[in-house]
């Protein structure tokens, strides 16, 4: 494709009037309505802009630069992902940390593992457990779970040792740490069952037995059914 008398090898689609050029193995953005190159061709790869970023890659470091081409990041990261209730998780040496749209880091970079925030928290792992923290980097739920498991409608499934339960995103256990296994069902595929006026939100096993989690995050056991 040519813009502007160049020759170019790759291009993107169009994202807020710019488009991701690449020639000689580098990266840059033309203006959609002039055609015009005015961000360089300096990048290793590059992503679209959304909302007057762009993320981009820069001599092995991932770095987001705005529709002028300056870095709002200060520092160059391993890896970035998107924004998402205004932070995006970013790794540096192995650790993880949140920054906003302006590049200020947020959350330092201390958690071992982490995930893009879902409304106000996010699951993050540290010394080899899992808690929740709320946008302003404060604790919601103490790191003491092996496994956190995140659903579409703010509820996870959290376990210690061999044993788990719910829990909501404000940090408060919705059913005991007394399963064996549970198997939650997302809100779209919940089971309406008509003649005993309940509402199936999951299956689980406890001590053995086969069961179902209800509404009121109740158990009821149902000896006839096989996992």
């Amino acid at each position: 494709m040519e813009y502007d008398g160049v020759k170019y090898d790759e291009k993107w689609a169009i994202s807020e009037k710019y488009i991701a050029v690449k020639l000689n193995g580098k990266w840059g953005y033309i203006d959609e309505k002039t055609k015009k190159l005015v961000i360089p061709l300096k990048y290793d790869d590059t992503y679209g802009f959304d909302n007057g970023l762009a993320l981009v890659l820069l001599n092995g470091k991932w770095i987001y630069i705005d529709n002028n081409g300056e870095e709002i990041t200060s520092l160059r990261y391993d890896d970035i992902y998107a924004f998402n209730y205004g932070l995006a998780l970013v790794v540096l040496n192995g650790k993880r940390g949140y920054i906003d749209k302006t590049g200020k880091e947020i959350i330092p970079l201390v958690y071992d593992g982490g995930s893009i925030f879902v409304k106000e928290y996010t699951k993050v792992k540290l010394n080899n457990k899992w808690g929740l923290i709320n946008k302003m980097g404060m604790i919601v739920a103490p790191f003491i779970f092996d496994e956190f498991q995140r659903h579409p409608d703010v509820v996870a499934t959290v376990s210690i040792g061999d044993k788990y339960g719910l829990m909501n995103y404000d940090g408060k256990l919705l059913t005991p740490l007394i399963y064996d296994w549970i198997a939650y069902t997302k809100p779209l595929d919940i089971e309406y069952i008509p003649e005993e006026n309940i509402i199936e939100i999951g299956n689980a096993i406890l001590n053995g037995v086969l069961g179902t989690i209800h509404k009121d995050y109740s158990f009821v056991a149902d000896r006839a059914r096989d996992r």
